[in-house]
């Protein structure tokens, strides 16, 4: 029953990660279409006053840029966690 629970566990965080890789993936997409460029492009263009951005919006698109490469290194254990089980 132990191992039943935590398989339960495992799956849960598994497809919480899925989840969370793809819409912060669709994130990244609106950011790119709503200003036309990638994100490092977006940080020069707003420094050099080229794209008028709310320092909230830069932010959120920042915090998405980031977390993203760890959410996927996450989900990327978990497949590796349950080809192995």
């Amino acid at each position: 029953m132990h191992s039943e629970a935590l398989e339960n566990t495992e799956d849960r965080e598994l497809n919480r990660c899925i989840y969370v890789v793809e819409q912060t993936r669709l994130s990244l997409i609106k950011w790119q279409r709503k200003y036309g460029m990638e994100f490092e492009q977006a940080v020069i263009a707003a420094g050099e006053n080229r794209l008028c951005i709310p320092d909230n919006e830069l932010a959120q698109w920042q915090d998405d840029v980031a977390t993203l490469p760890q959410w996927e290194q996450r989900l990327q254990h978990y497949r590796v966690a349950s080809i192995s089980a």
